[in-house]
């Protein structure tokens, strides 16, 4: 998951830069404070909702080796970690999607909006 965090941060300090630097271009470029708030508004919400999925997908691992490795196979504790992991992981993969789709959908729109 670390992995994941940091190859996803040296994607998005250039694509910040890219943006920041478009906008600085325009003819009448906004002031780069206002700038850097149009960047934030179009990227938060993704970044939010893939920081959720990433920390979910992590918090689940963490959850299911700890249980393995504490708790007994047929233990009812045990019973309950697989369900949990299981409904972190699809919470994660529908939070993913959500940010997916407001990339792919909704910044775009809102960037053309604010340029």
């Amino acid at each position: 998951v670390l992995f994941a965090v940091v190859w996803n941060a040296s994607v998005w300090g250039p694509t910040f830069a890219l943006l920041a630097r478009r906008w600085a271009e325009l003819p009448d470029a906004p002031h780069p404070a206002l700038a850097f708030v149009y960047v934030i508004a179009a990227t938060l919400p993704h970044l939010a909702l893939e920081a959720g999925a990433y920390l979910l997908a992590g918090f689940s691992g963490v959850l299911l080796s700890r249980g393995i490795a504490r708790h007994r196979w047929n233990s009812p504790k045990f019973s309950a970690i697989p369900r949990s992991v299981f409904a972190m992981l699809v919470l994660g993969l529908i939070l993913m999607a959500l940010g997916a789709l407001w990339e792919a959908k909704v910044a775009p729109v809102l960037v053309k909006i604010l340029t």
